[in-house]
């Protein structure tokens, strides 16, 4: 009987903090819904105290940063990594923290949210009948609180350059090969008109191909040699920004 019993009030506890870790759920995307970030954070974090769950982590890491508090996000998002099994949820956060350090690095932790012990959505289960809830807001997703913050264009703006470059260095690698097959061509024309033993316009022939020689020594080489350059740049740089927007979560 003593054991029965034991075990009965330890379901009825479990249940009674499962039911109390919903509540301060619903209550928390509430508060997003209403942009009470530092709330939803305090209620997210109340609610992974009665049923720890990542997912809870994560929507306390995303309610800290869009509330400004940088340091307390990056903390939850550092947290989330050794808890989640979720590999999508392990380089969003990893995304989310290395955005968040370049933010620190540039402006500081942001301002602190202050978490005072939120009281429980819903009174245990010896007090009396709570009162309905309030209806929330569908959120985003009921996985995360909200939208990310916006992010900085500027990958995505490194991307579009790049390929810029590209074709600008594709189109002058192409005007500095001019002069080579023009050389190609007139030599090419020179040896058939003299295999054929003709001897009209043979100077022309010869005076195109020492010009395009001219031409190539002159401005030819170097024009290729930049271009060519230029638009191993551009793919650096395109490649580079796409990487940086893609990880970032730059323009989402």
């Amino acid at each position: 009987m003593i054991v029965a019993a034991a075990l009965l009030l330890v379901a009825t506890a479990d249940d009674d903090a499962a039911v109390r870790a919903r509540a301060s759920e619903e209550a928390a995307f509430a508060a997003v819904g209403e942009k009470r970030w530092c709330d939803a954070l305090a209620l997210f974090l109340d609610a992974d105290r009665l049923a720890p769950t990542p997912d809870l982590v994560f929507n306390a890491a995303q309610a800290a940063e869009l509330g400004a508090d940088r340091a307390r996000a990056m903390q939850l998002y550092t947290q989330l990594l050794g808890t989640t099994t979720s590999a999508a949820r392990k380089t969003e956060a990893k995304g989310r923290i290395a955005a968040l350090t370049k933010l620190v690095e540039k402006g500081g932790p942001g301002t602190p949210c202050p978490l005072p012990a939120p009281p429980s959505a819903v009174p245990t289960a010896a007090a009396s009948a709570p009162a309905p809830a309030a209806p929330t807001p569908a959120p985003p997703s009921r996985d995360e609180p909200a939208a990310p913050p916006p992010s900085t264009p500027w990958p995505w703006v490194t991307a579009g350059v790049g390929g810029a470059a590209v074709l600008a260095g594709a189109a002058l690698a192409v005007v500095g090969a001019q002069p080579w097959f023009a050389h190609g061509a007139a030599r090419d024309a020179l040896a058939a008109a003299e295999k054929q033993g003709a001897t009209d316009g043979v100077d022309g022939l010869y005076a195109a191909q020492q010009q395009a020689r001219a031409d190539w020594v002159g401005w030819g080489q170097a024009s290729l040699a930049a271009g060519l350059a230029f638009a191993a740049v551009g793919v650096v740089a395109a490649a580079g920004g796409a990487v940086w927007g893609l990880t970032s979560g730059g323009a989402e």
